[in-house]
């Protein structure tokens, strides 16, 4: 930002980004504007896995595939199934977001490695204080959330003291992909509030 001249700015986080946003507003409320939480991460408790999800983050030897596959059914509410039809979708102007998460996996080979690293060390558990401290800021936010999402929900957001949430039907912890236009509309709407 001091690169840029910018003195504040207008932040939006999306799962990982969201817990990102939060530390850096709780740390540098100063620079922050307004915030948007989309399905942000953090709010997990690690407490709550189980023994075989906690030995995954843990990793080691022998754990990694096993790790990598539960992390991605965690993160995408079970198995990537591609639709049969997606090119045709995707012509007709559609993102079809099974198919990008497919491409980015068969094409990015650090792709998996990195959101694996993402939730095992990026700030994806137990970000409650740092989440309480940013509300506590006064700062304009706004959490969007899919209604399906295993990973961050309204009353997880009340109990940091994150009001302003919006709930967008029938989508789960990808709903900025699947559903980008209304997340889109959520934020201009909010940003035009201000």
């Amino acid at each position: 930002m001091d690169r840029l001249g910018w003195p504040d700015a207008h932040f939006v986080g999306y799962s990982f980004g969201g817990s990102t946003t939060v530390s850096f507003t709780a740390r540098h409320s100063e620079r922050v504007t307004s915030i948007v939480l989309v399905a942000p991460a953090g709010l997990v408790h690690a407490a709550q896995l189980g023994e075989l999800q906690r030995r995954y983050m843990a990793g080691g030897e022998g754990l990694e595939e096993q790790a990598r596959d539960w992390v991605f059914e965690w993160l995408e509410g079970g198995k990537l199934v591609v639709p049969v039809d997606w090119k045709e979708r995707v012509e007709r102007g559609e993102v079809v977001a099974e198919a990008v998460r497919d491409w980015e996996v068969r094409e990015h080979r650090g792709h998996v490695a990195s959101v694996v690293g993402i939730v095992r060390d990026g700030g994806v558990f137990d970000r409650d204080a740092e989440f309480a401290v940013a509300a506590k800021k006064g700062i304009p936010n706004l959490c969007i959330l899919g209604e399906l999402d295993d990973l961050c929900s309204v009353q997880d957001l009340a109990t940091v003291g994150m009001q302003n949430v919006s709930i967008i039907p029938q989508v789960g912890h990808g709903v900025v992909r699947e559903k980008a236009l209304d997340v889109a509309c959520l934020i201009e709407n909010f940003w035009n509030a201000l």
